[in-house]
């Protein structure tokens, strides 16, 4: 029997990552194997590694590199020369914060809904809560009706709160307004 091996060293950088903007360390998992005796992190962006000679090394992201949306990172094999060296390269998209504002405060005089509408920025959509008794419309809709309830103006005031759906890997955001009664129920 009679084995033959190439002159190659073998990369793998891992798998393309998503990171949010507010959590900027990528955890690699890289992996060599052929002729080489170790690896080499580089990157094209400007952030850095804690050890660029380590395969599960964590990679922060600078601030160029968050704002810039996306980073390139490229594991080398170092070999002793008698194998050629290999690369691969994982890409690291950065997702923006999402956010959220519900709007301006408002006073209710009658038992009329109350029109709402939410703003979000780098989320899909949002969901309104309340603390009082009243009803939404919809309350998957950013643009809504709130139906106050008697005992919510019995209170006196209720809080609505809007929070951001669909953001992975970035957590939810929310923002609040309260509705005070004036004139009762």
């Amino acid at each position: 029997m009679t084995l033959t091996f190439g002159n190659t060293s073998y990369a793998y950088a891992g798998d393309d990552q998503t990171l949010c903007a507010n959590a900027p360390i990528a955890h690699l998992a890289g992996n060599f194997s052929g002729g080489a005796q170790g690896i080499t992190w580089s990157t094209a962006g400007t952030g850095s590694f804690s050890n660029s000679t380590d395969p599960n090394a964590p990679y922060t992201l600078s601030s160029a590199d968050i704002a810039a949306g996306s980073v390139q990172l490229t594991l080398t094999t170092i070999t002793n020369g008698s194998c050629t060296a290999s690369s691969d390269a994982v890409t690291l998209d950065v997702h923006p914060l999402p956010n959220i504002n519900a709007g301006t405060d408002v006073i209710a005089c009658t038992a009329a809904p109350v029109q709402l509408a939410a703003n979000v920025a780098n989320a899909p959509g949002g969901t309104w809560t309340t603390t009082g008794t009243g009803t939404f419309f919809d309350a998957n809709a950013l643009a809504t009706l709130y139906y106050p309830s008697a005992a919510d103006s019995i209170a006196g005031s209720v809080t609505l709160t809007v929070t951001s759906t669909g953001t992975l890997p970035c957590s939810a955001v929310s923002d609040n307004l309260t509705i005070t009664f004036g004139g009762g129920l």
